[in-house]
């Protein structure tokens, strides 16, 4: 999932970057450690902003240095 997220951030966009997953139950605990957001509407989706993504991938690099 790092190496996901790293690829797509290092695309140079103007637009914001909103990663999206439809997680099942029993993996939802794991986004929400990754920084996943669960979507309001009660829908599995869970939403990753891409600031919260840089955070991640900067905590993640830190740990493993």
């Amino acid at each position: 999932m790092t190496d996901l997220i790293e690829e797509i951030n290092k695309g140079s966009s103007s637009q914001s970057r909103i990663f999206k997953v439809a997680a099942t139950p029993r993996a939802i605990e794991a986004y929400k450690k990754m920084g996943f957001q669960e979507n309001p509407d009660g829908s599995r989706e869970m939403i990753l902003t891409e600031e919260r993504a840089l955070q991640f991938l900067e905590e993640y690099k830190s740990l493993w240095r």
